[in-house]
């Protein structure tokens, strides 16, 4: 029937939306705009607008935001499993 995998997609869908609004937020938090992030990084600005609403951000990248960011990326992936975790517990109360 393919039920599981309709759930699957829906909860990696959510999770994406999810990294998205971190990483606009991590952005914004910053007092960068989308224009300063792509002088910074040499992104278009359509990338850094695909990365801040699908979620999809590789390793490389993500480095690179933690530099200009000046923060390591294992302090990026605890402040968004830290966000992760705020998310779950409130959409679940």
């Amino acid at each position: 029937y393919g039920g599981n995998r309709m759930n699957e997609r829906s909860m990696l869908s959510e999770v994406e939306w999810i990294i998205a609004n971190f990483l606009k937020q991590l952005r914004e938090n910053q007092g960068i705009s989308i224009e300063e992030l792509s002088a910074k990084t040499h992104w278009n600005i359509e990338k850094i607008r695909q990365a801040e609403t699908s979620g999809e951000i590789g390793l490389p990248e993500l480095d690179q935001l933690a530099k200009i960011y000046g923060i390591s990326r294992k302090e990026i992936l605890n402040a968004l499993d830290n966000y992760l975790d705020k998310y779950k517990n409130t959409s679940e109360s």
